[in-house]
């Protein structure tokens, strides 16, 4: 065997008894990041997780899941870190950076038919057992230090007004929101350590239980509806075949400002968890707003560095030009001009119809 191949690695961190009787492997990715399930003979569900990265980049992403997950058992409360993939083992070998993980039970929610947690008489149980993990994972992790308003929203929103073209109307809605907010931590503005990337694609569903994987953006400081806002824009988008530009636009649509029964599921999952979380109803419109001008800047951050483009971050025009250029993994939910769900230009054109918040 091959002395630099992950699978090398991957044997030595099994524990011994894993090691008798050779187990099966799944590949998921193999760059920049290589993701494998591991199967014990015979057995249809997977036992763990191995991830493994040589590019320094990629190796910090895991150094730090590797610390959220380990911070996040040491303080979980009861039964909560059965929800959590729990590290076992981390290993190097011929500059290759290895962890692997347990693996949790279930399929992921993105993977499901729709109706089955979706539908009419199910989304709202769905729900319901979404926002008590979130609960149970901000209490979990704690709150941060000290952060101001304008660490938390002011600067991405600066980036925002640079880097897209708003319209009058947008920079009113934003600015409006901004200023409209107290400061963190007061004034029924709460801040918790966020997810970061909560979706149905991370989320596992076992026969009514939920299990929740990739914590490599996790406990960063954020507003507590963040989270949810995004799990809910995404909840059938990433659960449809198709992912069209009018798709997106037609789901978000449906979660946030709709009349149906996703909507009804989504407006209380807001209210219940903002209950929980004692943020003030008053607040709910401005944080989803600021929601996604925070989601934004990330995703284009994320890509500029996937691509290397960081340098080109005050000449946004030739930035644009670049990411145009390149792969979409970000871009469709972040081009305002692409009119895609979760942009502040579409929330200023369905307003009157925004069904989380009583007018």
């Amino acid at each position: 065997m091959n002395e630099r191949s992950p699978e090398n690695l991957l044997t030595r961190l099994l524990p011994e008894a894993d090691r008798v009787g050779p187990p099966t492997y799944l590949i998921l990715r193999a760059e920049p990041t290589f993701i494998v399930l591991v199967f014990a003979r015979g057995n249809s569900s997977p036992r763990y997780v191995f991830k493994a990265a040589r590019e320094a980049a990629a190796v910090e992403t895991l150094e730090q899941e590797h610390c959220v997950l380990s911070d996040l058992i040491a303080h979980a409360p009861a039964g909560f870190g059965d929800t959590l993939p729990r590290p076992i083992a981390r290993g190097e070998q011929s500059g290759l950076v290895g962890y692997l993980t347990s693996a949790l039970p279930g399929t992921r929610m993105k993977d499901l038919p729709p109706g089955r947690i979706f539908g009419p008489s199910t989304a709202g149980p769905t729900l319901g057992r979404v926002t008590d993990w979130l609960a149970d994972f901000y209490e979990s992790a704690g709150t941060p230090g000290a952060v101001g308003r304008e660490a938390l929203f002011g600067e991405a929103v600066e980036k925002y007004m640079k880097w897209f073209q708003v319209t009058a109307e947008e920079r009113a809605l934003i600015l409006e929101s901004l200023e409209g907010l107290p400061e963190p931590g007061a004034g029924g503005l709460p801040i918790c350590r966020g997810h970061g990337d909560f979706s149905p694609a991370n989320v596992l569903w076992d026969d009514g239980r939920i299990g929740v994987i990739d914590f490599e953006f996790a406990l960063e400081p954020s507003p507590p509806l963040d989270d949810l806002f995004h799990f809910l824009a995404s909840m059938r988008s990433s659960t449809s075949a198709g992912n069209r530009d009018a798709q997106r636009r037609a789901f978000f649509e449906e979660a946030f400002y709709g009349s149906g029964h996703l909507s009804r599921a989504a407006r209380d999952a807001v209210r219940g968890l903002a209950e929980k979380m004692s943020v003030d109803s008053g607040l709910v419109e401005k944080l989803f707003v600021l929601a996604w001008v925070r989601y934004a800047i990330r995703s284009v951050e994320l890509q500029m560095r996937a691509l290397g483009l960081t340098g080109l971050a005050d000449d946004p025009e030739r930035l644009w030009q670049r990411l145009d250029a390149g792969h979409e993994e970000f871009l469709p939910v972040t081009r305002i001009g692409g009119g895609i769900c979760g942009n502040v230009r579409q929330h200023l054109e369905m307003r009157d119809r925004f069904a989380l918040v009583s007018r």
